[in-house]
């Protein structure tokens, strides 16, 4: 291996890292902004299912009356 190689593997190494490194951290961010989106939805959903519930219970009393 010549002396002028050396830091030509060097800097590919590097920018290999470096890359690997970005790549883990959009990677975690995709997670991050899935779970964030999941949670959203299912709360989204238990509001909407609890107003249905309340709902259907002021009919059910409002035809008693």
């Amino acid at each position: 291996m010549s002396h002028r190689a050396q830091p030509n593997y060097t800097l590919l190494v590097t920018l290999k890292c470096i890359i690997n490194l970005l790549l883990t951290i959009v990677t975690l961010l995709c997670y991050q902004i899935v779970d964030l989106i999941d949670s959203f939805f299912k709360e989204a959903l238990f509001i909407i299912l609890e107003l249905n519930s309340v709902t259907s219970e002021i009919s059910h009393y409002s035809f008693q009356v």
